[in-house]
């Protein structure tokens, strides 16, 4: 499967609402992860970051971390999947390794994720 582009992003308010119906959702302490089925053989994202969380700056951080965290482990996620990544109040301040860590446990909570180290 190749890597992350634009062309696997979710981007119409209509493709958000289709997951939010349709799919399941499972979460940690800092992430909630919403996911669905899709027609296509690829993983699909779209990242979400409330106001509550603090000023675009602080929210594009947070957006920016989530997705780099997404993007090296998108060969490691099962593929046919759309998925919207949330993040909840209270990470404003987390490093890239506490989103990471975020991002892959509500992955393996979902059952969305095969570890290729094993």
């Amino acid at each position: 499967m190749p890597g992350w582009n634009k062309d696997n992003r979710l981007r119409h308010n209509r493709e958000y609402r289709v997951v939010y119906r349709a799919g399941k959702s499972v979460a940690n302490k800092d992430m909630v992860l919403y996911f669905a089925k899709n027609k296509q053989s690829s993983v699909r994202a779209g990242f979400s970051v409330s106001k509550k969380i603090g000023k675009s700056v602080v929210r594009n951080r947070v957006r920016r971390l989530i997705k780099e965290a997404f993007r090296l482990h998108i060969n490691d996620i099962k593929p046919g999947y759309d998925l919207i990544f949330i993040a909840r109040t209270g990470n404003k301040s987390l490093k890239y390794a506490d989103v990471e860590r975020a991002v892959l446990d509500v992955l393996k909570k979902a059952g969305l994720y095969i570890d290729s180290k094993e």
